[in-house]
């Protein structure tokens, strides 16, 4: 009896070892269609409205490009960085778009390797099927606009902020994962005013569940604010194009 007990103890070991990788199979190649997907028909349907206002601030027409970005009301971030690589693929819609792709597609691995210690790899990887097989993460993946960026980013902060709730990370790592954990904050700060939420958020965490880090966390999210305020009443208050007193923002 005591080896047949044996044998079907073993066996659930090994079929749980089974549907592990067959797990890893299916949602990998969910994954692998998703990441191809982002990449297919960018050009099929014209820019819309919002993406024909992105392409017309850094199409050159005489003035700077920090003017035309500072006629916009959001953070000039991407557009620098869109009109930079634009001089490389050129200026087409599937070219501008095609930098969201990647953003969009970069953003995945990130997730997957910053979530290594809290998930299984199934886990993961099914996290990440759902995220390349859903319509919102599609849509902003071939939309020449920031967010797309702001998801890459969000996948660094993640990163960070879950090494910084390691407790066997040394004092020089925790130093270096602040660093860039508030520069890549800052970073999406004048990407997207969003990710300003987002950062707040995360950083009001680590202050109430790591005591280590309170006064930098602290400090941080004054000058994330503070950085925030001065842009928007000394830029785009004074040049947006947009008007404060009459938008969907006050109703």
């Amino acid at each position: 009896m005591s080896s047949i007990d044996s044998l079907l103890a073993a066996r659930p070991a090994r079929r749980t070892d089974a549907d592990a990788l067959v797990a890893i199979g299916c949602f990998g190649l969910a994954c692998v269609a998703g990441l191809e997907g982002a990449f297919v028909g960018l050009e099929r349907l014209g820019f819309w409205f919002d993406e024909l206002f992105t392409a017309r601030l850094i199409e050159p027409d005489g003035t700077s490009l920090m003017a035309r970005i500072a006629t916009d009301m959001h953070p000039p971030v991407y557009l620098v960085l869109l009109s930079l690589y634009s001089q490389v693929p050129g200026d087409g819609d599937a070219a501008l778009r095609s930098l969201s792709a990647l953003a969009a597609c970069a953003a995945i691995p990130v997730f997957v390797t910053a979530t290594r210690r809290a998930f299984s790899l199934p886990g993961r990887l099914f996290g990440a099927a759902m995220a390349t097989g859903s319509l919102f993460w599609f849509f902003q993946a071939q939309n020449a606009r920031s967010y797309a960026l702001c998801l890459l980013i969000s996948a660094g902060i993640l990163a960070c902020c879950l090494a910084l709730l390691d407790e066997r990370q040394g004092r020089g790592n925790a130093r270096l994962l602040l660093g860039g954990l508030i520069a890549l904050m800052f970073t999406g700060l004048f990407v997207h005013f969003d990710v300003m939420y987002e950062s707040l958020a995360v950083l009001i965490m680590l202050f109430v569940l790591s005591r280590r880090y309170r006064h930098v966390t602290a400090t941080a999210a004054t000058a994330l604010l503070l950085a925030s305020a001065l842009y928007m009443k000394l830029i785009v208050e004074p040049h947006a194009l947009v008007s404060f007193s009459d938008n969907w923002y006050q109703k």
